[in-house]
């Protein structure tokens, strides 16, 4: 028994006299030893006071956080006296109605007009008016020529004009099939400002001389025969080069020119050339106001031109 604790006593006793020595006392595999280990206490200290930093740091974020929803949430939260929009309904407005149009009502009730207007109708739009009228117009003269086409050289007449455009010609009216009536109307009352030489009268005469052609239209004789009665000189040609067409014009001459198909008709068709500039023909289209509004280049013109007739007062040569 006195041997085990001799032994106890003087172990105890090593170890405190270990631990009392300073570090340099120590054998070199003591001393790393015991500097790793007070390494590892001193970092697991820092971590630990650097993992308690950041949680204090979270929890006043978090108390931040929740004092300013609370804060935000009872500053919109309505109070008794907060009147609470209601939304207000919005009704789309109603769709308008679509207005039908005179081609509208035209292709409706196609079977009231002849197969030539509803043909016209087809290749010029502008003369819509003109053709849904038809069936209850009266196929008479309703008026003369305005004051602006009196005051002018040589002013633009429409054959589908309702004041001429309903007469009869031929197997139709002017209006469908009076182009070349129309056209010379312009050259003989630019020339003599006789009033009374409209576009009915003009188709009247061809009927009764015989220079309506059935299922032709008005014959060319007609744009050359009864212009000396009036004092007009008419030369016809087939052909014309464009500075002689251009000089025409530029003389104070008027050119009627019959057109093939093409720009102008499917068939045939009679326009008035009344000015040269620029290296471009201006046109009187008795069916369309769009072409009469354009500028047209002889290469465009001459070949759709069949025939060509050339107008002057007969005094201007004895002058």
């Amino acid at each position: 028994m006195s041997g085990k604790g001799d032994g106890m006593i003087k172990k105890r006793r090593i170890t405190r006299k270990t631990r009392s020595r300073h570090i340099t006392e120590l054998p070199v595999e003591e001393r790393a030893h015991y500097i790793e280990e007070r390494k590892q206490r001193t970092t697991e200290a820092r971590r630990q006071e650097r993992n308690t930093h950041v949680m204090i740091a979270v929890l006043i974020c978090l108390v931040l956080a929740s004092g300013i929803f609370i804060y935000e949430t009872d500053k919109w939260q309505p109070s008794e006296d907060t009147e609470i929009p209601v939304a207000a309904v919005v009704e789309p407005a109603p769709t308008p109605t679509p207005v039908p149009t005179a081609w509208d009502r035209i292709w409706a009730n196609a079977s009231r007009y002849p197969d030539s207007f509803l043909e016209a109708l087809r290749r010029n739009p502008e003369i819509a008016d003109f053709v849904e009228a038809y069936p209850d117009t009266p196929a008479e003269k309703s008026g003369g020529l305005r004051l602006m086409e009196k005051q002018q050289d040589t002013p633009l007449f429409l054959q589908w004009d309702s004041r001429w455009g309903y007469v009869p010609y031929g197997h139709s009216n002017v209006g469908i099939s009076g182009c070349g009536p129309t056209c010379l109307s312009m050259v003989l009352f630019s020339m003599t400002r006789d009033e009374t030489l409209t576009p009915d009268v003009l188709a009247a005469r061809a009927m009764s001389d015989g220079y309506y052609v059935e299922d032709e239209g008005t014959s060319w004789l007609f744009m050359r025969d009864v212009c000396p009665e009036y004092g007009i000189k008419a030369e016809q040609y087939p052909y014309m080069e464009e500075q002689s067409m251009a000089a025409e014009l530029e003389a104070g001459k008027l050119i009627i020119c019959a057109m093939g198909p093409g720009d102008f008709t499917d068939n045939g068709h009679f326009i008035l050339l009344t000015a040269y500039a620029g290296g471009e023909f201006s046109i009187n289209d008795p069916f369309s106001r769009a072409n009469s509004r354009k500028k047209w280049s002889y290469d465009t013109l001459q070949p759709q031109i069949t025939q060509i007739w050339v107008y002057e007062k007969e005094n201007v040569l004895g002058e």
